[in-house]
């Protein structure tokens, strides 16, 4: 068997369905896109905190995009939890998101 096909089987799983799926995106800006809307606000962070290190700029669009009540997912308590692991991480970019809420929330 191939390396690829290999690497390739051992990140399937079945859904409910039982269909195969991948695990994983191979992005971490995509699955944190897919979390947040799957997933409950305190499991966010694990998500968040790999999506911000591989891009933080698209990280951060993505919590502004999960807060956003007009266009967005309208979550409060998802961008609470992200902004509360910003302000330990990246304070530079907690304020960023604070300058937005107005806009994006209240």
């Amino acid at each position: 068997m191939t390396t690829f096909l290999t690497a390739t089987q051992n990140q399937l799983t079945r859904t409910e369905n039982g269909m195969q799926v991948r695990q994983s995106s191979a992005n971490a800006s995509v699955d944190l896109f897919y979390t947040i809307g799957a997933c409950p606000s305190d499991e966010i962070i694990p998500a968040f905190a790999q999506a911000h290190a591989e891009e933080r700029e698209l990280a951060l669009r993505i919590a502004q995009w999960a807060r956003d009540v007009r266009g967005g997912a309208g979550m409060r308590d998802t961008f609470r939890s992200i902004l509360t692991y910003l302000e330990q991480v990246d304070v530079a970019g907690a304020r960023a998101l604070l300058l937005n809420i107005p806009v994006i929330g209240r």
